[in-house]
């Protein structure tokens, strides 16, 4: 039973925080478009849009420019999903005496309530 529960919570972790190595770049871009929109001197920004923003930060910092923050992100990601989605299944073989599994309705049903209501940036 230990091992199933670290299975579902590991599980439950890699997904997200694997998918932060896609959505991270966006990230930064958002961060880095939000600081270029802050400068009231339209001469000074620097980027013209997202895409553009992700290509000249590639250009002049590489893979670590773009990934900027990805710990951190990976660790969110793992950590709130872990909690939120592997804790699904041990808290229903609790509730019900271990006398059934979830079928996929009821875990689809679960992740994406729970990931409904939770806090969103």
């Amino acid at each position: 039973h230990r091992s199933s529960l670290f299975v579902s919570f590991f599980a439950s972790a890699a997904g997200p925080a694997v998918a932060c190595l896609a959505t991270n770049p966006a990230d930064v871009a958002r961060t880095r478009l939000s600081l270029d929109a802050a400068l009231q001197d339209a001469s000074q920004k620097q980027y013209r849009g997202a895409v553009d923003c992700i290509r000249k930060t590639w250009v002049e910092e590489g893979f670590t420019g773009v990934q900027r923050g990805l710990r951190f992100a990976m660790v969110r990601e793992a950590s709130k999903n872990s909690f939120r989605i592997g804790l699904f299944e041990p808290l229903l073989q609790a509730q019900t005496g271990g006398s059934r599994r979830a079928s996929w309705r009821e875990r689809l049903g679960g992740g994406g309530g729970g990931g409904g209501r939770a806090p969103h940036r």
